[in-house]
């Protein structure tokens, strides 16, 4: 019987994961567990959950039990939610929540923006941070170049005198 090729449900250590695809599978399978008990909490409490998770890569992800965008909203705005029940409401009361609607909307889609440029400035900063950093590595490279054809000018100069 060879030994087990999976950590099975061994605790692991929290601190950030080195290999790549070590990291990516535990990614996923957290991420399902996370919107498990995110449906669960939903199921169990009646309460309306929603989930943004960011890939290490930075793909995004998402889970929510209703609209993840009226969730977004609720909490952006800190708006209460009230369950509505069936009403005859009139073309006026109508023709304000049509407004109120697009207006949430409107509000979701800007934050939404917000976000996401946060995101892709904080990648840009480390892709920045990263191409100086390879930069200064390509120079030291260089000149270590350098000096190692200096060198072995000067030694084929005194090996031809």
């Amino acid at each position: 019987m060879e030994g087990r090729k999976t950590k099975g449900r061994q605790n692991i250590e929290m601190k950030r994961i080195e290999n790549q695809d070590d990291r990516l599978v535990t990614f996923s399978k957290r991420r399902s567990g996370l919107y498990k008990k995110a449906s669960e909490l939903a199921t169990l409490c009646g309460a309306e959950v929603g989930v943004v998770v960011f890939s290490p890569s930075g793909k995004p992800f998402s889970y929510a039990n209703s609209s993840i965008d009226s969730i977004a909203n609720r909490f952006l705005n800190g708006h209460r939610h009230h369950h509505h029940q069936h009403h005859d409401y009139d073309h006026d009361q109508n023709h304000d929540n049509i407004d109120d609607d697009i207006m949430n909307i409107d509000a979701v889609d800007r934050s939404r923006h917000t976000i996401v440029e946060a995101y892709r400035q904080v990648r840009i900063d480390e892709m920045n941070k990263k191409h100086n950093e390879l930069v200064s590595e390509l120079e030291v490279e260089r000149e270590r170049g350098k000096a190692l054809q200096q060198r072995m000018k000067a030694k084929a100069k005194e090996i031809s005198s």
